[in-house]
């Protein structure tokens, strides 16, 4: 069978250059409040609000902080809101792929203490007030926080129990919210941690730290299980039925991160692919099946400055180009329209090689291998002769899924022993899934050929990697 060249695909979206911090808050920005961004932040709360209000028409991802970074680092997604104090300390700490944008949100997030109404401690919130004011008056509240965000290697003070304590205060933090709250080793440490030493030394108070999940924690607020929950708690409507608050302890400011080069930024004002012929992809980075020989050898003569990349599924090379990791793939010219329909975000330039390959199947060498190739080939013959190849190969081509009918070779009579056809199942429309069940050309073929000769058949996806080294059985 021969078939046509192969178009190649381009990713249908820009990527903008370097700009000035005030360009970045007067370009990009807009620019992300657009249908074919995806932006994450939490189901609810502060980040969630500010994604409705400031990108409505952006797609949501709703994740934690950690998700969202690798989300953007590889690509899959385009941005992310969440507190800039969390995103700083990870960049700090060596988070590698994103960058924060230099824009401000107006809103402010109070970040407080909340207190159990079925504390024990007298005056407990009143006694906590006057503590932080206190440390607001030489601004070391904030200076801490800095110091907490700002350094790598930051640990925490000593402090000492009190010999003859007042009280016992038990405080609720989570040890997930690094740096307020976050364990190093089986140490429980941060910016909470300290304040609370430092609020029992203050209070001449004996101390006990409970870790909870953050749904936990507020259980413990509403039974009483502790004093006192620390652990970055933003001041919400839902949190103040349940809990009494502390004044605001400081005030934490939303940021959008990105990936560091900009690279999935959509340019929602240019619909146009980057390239126009294939001339032009000289020098750039395209995406191959790794087992594509004849494919790489003419890519590498007709776009000799190109660097290629190489792939196993054609899932990968999708995510690559839409990652703007390849500029471009190959693939065959029957797979373009299913992948354009699955993915418009894509286009291909509508020119070939000027060439065509013959596609065929593999056989072991061997003595079993030889015997069913001639069989197979007597075959391919007959159907070509009598034009039923050509029938075939219009169905499984038509856009009609209704008409593509495997035979029912599961039931077929194997009298001469069964075929095992190894496929990739991401080519349609040559192999691909179809209600779990592997159909297409190739399999359609092989199917007919078994039907006619009594083999049985049983079909296996692997990836393409794999078909080569699976044939010799």
């Amino acid at each position: 069978m021969k078939l046509k060249f192969l178009l190649l695909f381009i990713f249908l979206f820009s990527c903008f250059t370097q700009t000035s911090s005030a360009e970045t808050k007067n370009i990009l920005l807009p620019e992300l409040n657009n249908p074919k961004c995806t932006i994450a932040s939490d189901a609810d709360g502060p980040t969630y609000l500010a994604k409705k209000k400031y990108f409505p028409e952006a797609k949501e991802f709703f994740t934690d902080l950690y998700n969202a970074s690798v989300a953007v680092q590889q690509s899959k997604i385009n941005a992310g809101i969440y507190e800039k104090s969390f995103i700083q300390f990870a960049i700090n700490n060596g988070l590698k792929g994103i960058k924060i944008l230099p824009y401000t949100f107006d809103e402010k997030i109070n970040v407080v203490a909340a207190i159990s109404r079925k504390t024990n401690i007298k005056n407990l919130r009143e006694d906590f007030n006057k503590f932080i004011a206190e440390l607001k008056i030489n601004n070391e509240i904030n200076n801490s926080l800095e110091e907490w965000l700002n350094n790598p290697n930051r640990i925490l003070n000593n402090f000492k129990a009190p010999e003859n304590p007042k009280l016992k205060l038990i405080i609720g933090t989570t040890g997930l919210v690094a740096p307020y709250s976050f364990y190093i080793g089986n140490n429980l440490t941060g910016f909470d941690v300290e304040l609370a030493y430092k609020f029992a030394e203050w209070c001449n108070a004996d101390i006990e730290f409970k870790t909870y999940n953050f749904e936990g924690l507020i259980t413990a607020l509403v039974t009483g299980e502790i004093d006192i929950a620390l652990s970055n708690l933003y001041a919400t409507p839902e949190r103040a039925e349940v809990s009494d608050f502390s004044d605001v302890l400081y005030n934490a400011e939303l940021c959008i991160f990105v990936h560091d080069d900009d690279k999935n930024i959509i340019d929602a004002n240019n619909n146009n692919a980057e390239f126009n012929s294939i001339s032009e992809l000289d020098g750039k980075k395209i995406g191959l099946f790794a087992t594509s020989e004849t494919y790489i050898e003419d890519v590498k003569k007709i776009l000799p400055a190109s660097t290629i990349f190489y792939f196993n599924a054609t899932a990968d090379l999708i995510e690559a180009l839409n990652g703007k990791k390849i500029d471009a793939f190959v693939i065959d010219e029957p797979v373009v329209k299913q992948i354009l329909k699955e993915h418009p975000e894509l286009d291909f330039i509508p020119e070939n090689f000027g060439k065509s390959y013959e596609v065929a199947y593999v056989m072991p060498k061997n003595d079993n291998g030889v015997n069913l190739k001639n069989q197979i080939d007597k075959f391919i013959i007959s159907l070509r002769e009598s034009g039923e190849l050509e029938k075939i190969l219009k169905i499984w081509n038509d856009d009609d899924e209704n008409i593509r009918i495997l035979p029912d070779y599961k039931n077929f009579n194997s009298q001469n022993g069964i075929i095992k056809l190894a496929v990739n199942a991401e080519m349609y429309p040559f192999s691909y899934y179809r209600n779990n069940e592997v159909v297409g050309i190739e399999s359609c073929l092989i199917a007919r050929f078994c039907e006619a000769n009594n083999y049985g058949l049983q079909i296996t996806p692997i990836n393409i990697d794999s078909i080569i080294f699976r044939s010799n059985w």
